[in-house]
């Protein structure tokens, strides 16, 4: 308010009417509305005097929100030829609160004509026109905000977000591009919104107005199509050095069987693996990877121990085509596995050829029974070893699920049927794998605890014979940083079978370090 009106009022009245003025102001300043106007009311004089009694009544009747009656003392102010720099714009926001939209515009741009908070009065004329659905003028007004060199911080921001606003609406009435519209104008405005002022409260409406119109016309950049979001990382390093003690080594061949050797070792194991992830379009991923795995059994006095020890490759190509399935994100699996493997088949302390398969499969990663995910698979493997009795090829079904408890620990579900199919006739096998994981993800602060049991009903159609393997485990991981990890595991095992010389136990107690980058 313009404390000069005053001023003039008090040096052409008379005293005690300049005194009563004087006494109104001094009661407006520190806060008391309603003595205000008691004394107001008490005012004569002439016609500048009055101009300048029924102003300060207006605003005071502003401050006390009753609006009807100061847009009264306004119009009365301004009908005797009152003039003060703002009070077109005081009058303004009378009308505005009651919600006399057309005539606040009008007034609110005399406010902006006479350079009073022009850029306060741009914004209300800017609002008031978004209001009334007349874009093309609020898009002028926010447009005259943002373009300008001197304006506060406050309004700058909400000028810039409510002109995307704006322009929201605008692309919204263009059904055929309207996706275009808001990806190439309405989101850079919520950007330089938010970066106007990033610490303010209103900075974090704005990105989480921003998220919503992303995902409305499926633009946010962190999100695939299907709606499920993209990982922060493309490339994935992962380093585990594991050690563990087996207390009685089994020669295990590609084949779905093993034999117990009554021998313990202590076995060293070194992997190293890395992936990167190219995305398409928010749909397709593709992901080359690579592992080298490295096993070493410190018992070298028994050859039917350390014939075990070898060095695998192990590359691969993986693929997922992101998409919708029950109106749920879901993902087509596509991919291919390869693997190489150097052994010391023949247990002279050399590792040479062994094995090579690649591993083709297909899935489908679902939505399919609640919330959670579902997972199938079919895969084809073809191998060929240095032995042409031992090339074989396996088809397997899977199914794994996935359980969230309201605890926040899960169960993880897997069943897999495979049809082993070998030269030699007599190791033709089929097995069913039933497993189940019960995850505790923070038994403690940075404990995770995985329980699991696995069985596996394996039968030979030409032998006529049949097992079941029984495995249960437990593990416990301890997070050391963000990026590694140790685990300290044990797994009993009982190989129950048809065949005497084929039934054994073992206790394997492992521990492993992980790093991942």
């Amino acid at each position: 308010m313009n404390s000069k009106i005053f001023i003039f009022a008090l040096l052409i009245s008379s005293q005690s009417f300049a005194s009563s003025m004087s006494k109104a102001f001094s009661l407006f300043k520190v806060g008391n509305y309603v003595e205000t106007l008691s004394v107001l009311s008490k005012v004569k004089g002439n016609n500048k005097l009055l101009g300048a009694k029924f102003y300060l009544k207006a605003v005071t009747l502003n401050k006390l929100q009753r609006y009807d009656e100061a847009i009264q003392s306004f119009q009365s102010s301004l009908s005797i030829g009152y003039t003060s720099k703002d009070i077109f714009y005081e009058y303004g926001q009378a009308l505005y609160a009651k919600n006399d939209l057309q005539k606040a515009r009008k007034v609110f741009s005399r406010s902006a004509k006479n350079n009073y908070k022009r850029s306060t009065s741009y914004y209300y004329i800017a609002h008031i026109s978004q209001i009334l659905e007349d874009w093309k003028l609020a898009k002028s007004y926010y447009l005259k905000i943002v373009n300008s060199k001197k304006v506060e911080v406050s309004i700058m921001q909400v000028a810039h977000f409510q002109l995307g606003e704006v322009l929201l609406s605008i692309a919204e009435l263009n059904k055929t591009s309207s996706r275009d519209l808001v990806n190439k104008y309405v989101l850079p405005q919520f950007e330089k919104a938010a970066e106007t002022d990033k610490f303010s409260l209103l900075s974090k409406e704005i990105l989480q107005r921003k998220l919503e119109v992303q995902k409305r016309y499926d633009l946010d950049p962190n999100l695939y199509k299907n709606g499920e979001r993209i990982p922060p990382k493309n490339f994935v390093f992962g380093y585990t050095q594991g050690f563990s003690y087996d207390n009685n080594i089994t020669y295990s061949t590609d084949a779905p069987t093993s034999t117990a050797t009554q021998k313990d070792s202590n076995i060293f194991s070194s992997n190293v693996s890395s992936s990167y992830t190219f995305t398409l379009g928010r749909r397709w991923t593709f992901t080359p990877a690579f592992g080298l795995t490295y096993l070493y059994h410190q018992d070298r006095d028994a050859s039917e121990v350390f014939q075990n020890d070898q060095l695998s490759y192990a590359p691969a190509i993986r693929s997922k085509i992101k998409h919708k399935m029950f109106g749920k994100p879901a993902s087509l699996i596509l991919s291919w596995d390869y693997s190489y493997i150097n052994q010391d088949r023949d247990a002279i302390k050399v590792l040479d050829f062994y094995s090579r398969s690649y591993t083709l499969t297909l899935g489908e990663k679902l939505k399919l029974f609640s919330k959670e995910d579902s997972t199938f698979k079919i895969k084809y493997k073809d191998l060929a070893s240095y032995s042409d009795s031992l090339n074989s090829s396996t088809k397997t079904f899977a199914l794994d699920h996935l359980i969230l408890m309201p605890s926040y620990s899960m169960f993880f579900l897997l069943f897999s049927y495979d049809i082993y199919d070998s030269k030699t006739d007599s190791l033709d096998q089929t097995t069913f794998l039933s497993r189940i994981d019960y995850i505790i993800p923070s038994i403690a602060d940075q404990y995770l605890l995985d329980i699991a049991l696995s069985i596996t009903i394996g039968n030979k159609e030409v032998a006529q014979t049949s097992s079941i393997l029984i495995s249960p485990s437990v593990m416990l991981t301890k997070m050391i940083t963000q990026k590694s990890s140790l685990q300290l595991g044990y797994t009993y095992t009982n190989n129950l079978s048809d065949v005497t010389s084929d039934k054994y136990t073992k206790h394997v107690t492992a521990i492993d370090y992980k790093f991942n980058f």
